[in-house]
């Protein structure tokens, strides 16, 4: 089985999230808040030259998630 997430966005523009998991908790005031984040991300749109990168973001002193991890191929690699 495949989850598949398209992003079938009307203007595709680098940077653009393809799609994500979003985890939320109800915190001890009762709030809802956001702990954790994946996303897909499309680097580059450019038609035969696409790149794309996997970021993992987490929540840290009460602020909202924020990057911490990401994932891309290495320029120097083939």
């Amino acid at each position: 089985s495949v989850v598949d997430f398209f992003n079938n966005s009307s203007s595709p523009a680098d940077g653009d999230y393809t799609g994500g998991l979003v985890f939320k908790e109800t915190n001890s005031a009762g709030g809802t808040h956001q702990y954790a984040k994946i996303f897909g991300v499309a680097l580059d749109i450019t038609d035969g030259t696409e790149d794309g990168a996997l970021t993992f973001e987490t929540s840290a002193g009460g602020a909202n998630t924020a990057e911490y991890l990401i994932f891309i191929k290495n320029p120097n690699s083939s």
